[in-house]
């Protein structure tokens, strides 16, 4: 037997604005996405990687560590 489940919605104002109320988990995942749509978006960081992919330096773990001050 199937068994139908239902939501009530209630609706909730702070500051006469609506709120939406989500476990934190999902915020965040809704947060990331956010920011990856945009970081793919911008025209600044897809000059910027296409740059980047075009450079064929290969650096040591050495010269990285350096590069990062580690």
């Amino acid at each position: 037997m199937d068994t139908l489940i239902t939501k009530s919605i209630i609706k909730t104002k702070i500051a006469k604005q609506p709120v939406v109320v989500l476990p934190l988990k999902d915020w965040n995942e809704i947060e990331k996405d956010l920011e990856d749509v945009v970081m793919m978006k911008s025209k600044f960081l897809a000059q910027k990687i296409a740059k980047a992919r075009k450079e064929k330096v290969v650096y040591s773990s050495k010269q990285v560590k350096t590069k990062l001050g580690i």
